[in-house]
């Protein structure tokens, strides 16, 4: 309350307090104000404190794996190898891709419908539906996220998808039965692998247009393709019992080599120094098979439990996350520095594919 000279009367002594240009008195009781003083002082480094603290707390890592028989995606926290949600998906969930600019994964209908789903992995929910061509397999997504490619395994066409529209801009015609597209890292070139013609599609993006061709001597049943992180190799799987991997070089579109794989070849994976290529066998297996990309040969071989079908790996190449497949409802996280299996977590029924979002290398 105020006093009658009108300053306000707090306590019993006074004190001096400055205000910018000029000078006014309170009297207080006691040390009343010097301990208020300090609780806000103390109230407001401790605020700053914690907001230092959380603004400098990494962003927890997630993978998210595509399960294909319960039609959705399994968010497993990495840190903790646990799933911590779960997001249908009922169009189906064969292949995944993530951007993580616009924090959207693409995820493809499969066998299930022809849609692409839009699934929105902070709120964890399909925001939008986009129709491609028939039975949608693969999918990539371009490293600026403005487009995504679908291999459209039933209508042999590629759907070029503009991501900020929610739209198909071109079809491509490719080979036969394509399955499996992947982007060059500068994101002008895709690679596609069409599984019933033993060839590989060459797509300029920007052109919107097939400009090569690349075809195979022999019968290898194009599974799956990779590009290597210095863009200069692209490796082809040879799916149906063929278990080798073809390296196409992507300057030129020539075959440099083609590698036998003794435990089967479906998946890959090249590591971020492009120095290894991980060969999945497959669910029924388990095994995985890595090439020495100098020497273009199979350095050694390991085993995951729980069967090894889509594959990916952290941004720093220190972990491996796989798929189990078929009838093997499991994600399993690998040390790719040793290859030594470290855990593996129950996801959804079937998981196909995966796609990491790991910001730094998780603890673990």
């Amino acid at each position: 309350m105020r006093g009658r000279d009108g300053t306000l009367a707090l306590g019993d002594q006074w004190h001096s307090v400055l205000s910018p240009g000029r000078r006014r008195r309170i009297r207080t009781r006691g040390r009343t104000v010097a301990a208020a003083a300090l609780v806000t002082l103390s109230v407001a480094s401790s605020v700053t404190t914690t907001s230092s603290a959380e603004a400098a707390r990494p962003r927890p890592a997630y993978a998210y794996t595509a399960n294909a028989a319960s039609r959705n995606l399994s968010v497993v926290r990495l840190d903790a190898t646990a799933v911590t949600g779960t997001v249908p998906v009922p169009n189906g969930a064969e292949d995944i891709a993530l951007s993580r600019r616009s924090g959207r994964a693409y995820v493809t209908g499969g066998g299930r419908s022809n849609r692409v789903s839009v699934v929105d992995t902070a709120r964890r929910r399909v925001v939008g539906t986009i129709r491609a061509g028939q039975r949608p397999m693969g999918v990539a997504v371009t490293g600026d996220g403005s487009r995504a490619l679908v291999a459209n395994a039933g209508s042999d066409t590629v759907s070029v998808i503009d991501t900020r529209r929610y739209k198909v801009i071109r079809t491509l015609h490719v080979g036969d039965w394509p399955r499996d597209v992947a982007i060059t890292p500068d994101g002008r070139r895709a690679y596609v692998a069409n599984l019933k013609s033993d060839s590989v599609s060459v797509i300029d993006i920007r052109r919107g247009r097939v400009v090569d061709t690349v075809r195979f001597e022999r019968d290898i049943a194009a599974y799956a393709v990779a590009i290597s992180p210095d863009g200069h190799r692209a490796y082809v799987s040879g799916g149906n019992g063929v278990d080798a991997v073809t390296v196409i070089d992507t300057h030129t579109n020539d075959v440099v080599e083609t590698v036998q794989i003794p435990r089967g070849a479906e998946s890959l994976v090249v590591t971020p120094d492009s120095s290894r290529v991980y060969v999945s066998g497959g669910f029924l297996t388990g095994d995985i098979s890595v090439i020495d990309t100098d020497q273009l040969v199979v350095s050694h071989a390991f085993h995951v439990p729980h069967g090894a079908e889509g594959m990916a790996i952290s941004t720093d190449g220190t972990r491996l996350y796989v798929a189990g497949g078929h009838d093997r409802p499991w994600m399993t996280l690998v040390n790719a520095e040793t290859d030594r299996v470290m855990r593996s977590v129950r996801v959804g029924r079937s998981p196909l594919n995966i796609a990491p979002d790991t910001p730094q290398n998780p603890a673990s």
